[in-house]
């Protein structure tokens, strides 16, 4: 038996931030745990690009996403 559960619309922007914002701090984690010894001599340059490649990741699995992900009733969707 099927819900009745009406699709809402997706802000595929607001899915880009939050996908951006999640890859960046990883990548901060990940680069402090790896070379904690560098953090500070390196700071500014790779926060600079973490931050543009986790933008352009976010965007480019978005869009891949999308293009697969169409459905019959158009850009709605429950996906996460």
């Amino acid at each position: 038996m099927k819900d009745n559960v009406k699709p809402t619309p997706i802000d595929w922007e607001q899915r880009k931030y939050d996908l951006a914002v999640a890859l960046y701090y990883h990548d901060i984690r990940l680069s402090d745990i790896v070379t904690p010894e560098n953090r500070l001599a390196r700071w500014p340059a790779h926060i600079s690009v973490s931050a543009e490649m986790a933008v352009e990741a976010a965007e480019v699995f978005i869009n891949e996403y999308r293009r697969h992900a169409v459905m019959e009733s158009g850009e709605k969707s429950h996906a996460p």
